[in-house]
């Protein structure tokens, strides 16, 4: 109530299963909720986060799939990670998204 703590919503959580929320509908009912952020998005979204009065406090990394999947513990995708990274770290930038996240990824055996 004193606005010491900063809620917030993980987008894919509410996406992927019952509603079926769109970015839209979970920016209503964040901003109804009182939260300040929807949490591990793609900077495509950022307009639509802007436009609400919201933010993405962590963004993903921008790897495809599930990003915890495919980190830098595996040479295979350290320069991909690399460059998706940089690429959403200039993007964060650009819209004042504060942090993106990125994962060490699975243990892989070749």
């Amino acid at each position: 109530m004193k606005g010491n703590i900063n809620h917030s919503l993980v987008y894919w959580c509410y996406n992927v299963a019952g509603s079926h929320w769109d970015l839209e509908t979970m920016c209503g009912i964040a901003k109804d909720l009182g939260c300040k952020s929807i949490e591990i998005l793609d900077p495509d979204a950022f307009p639509t986060l802007v436009k609400h009065g919201l933010t993405c406090a962590l963004a993903a990394n921008g790897m495809p799939g599930a990003p915890f999947m495919r980190g830098f513990n595996n040479p295979a995708y350290q320069a991909e990670v690399i460059e998706r990274t940089s690429r959403t770290i200039d993007a964060c930038a650009e819209h004042g998204m504060p942090a993106v996240i990125a994962f060490t990824g699975y243990k892989w055996r070749d």
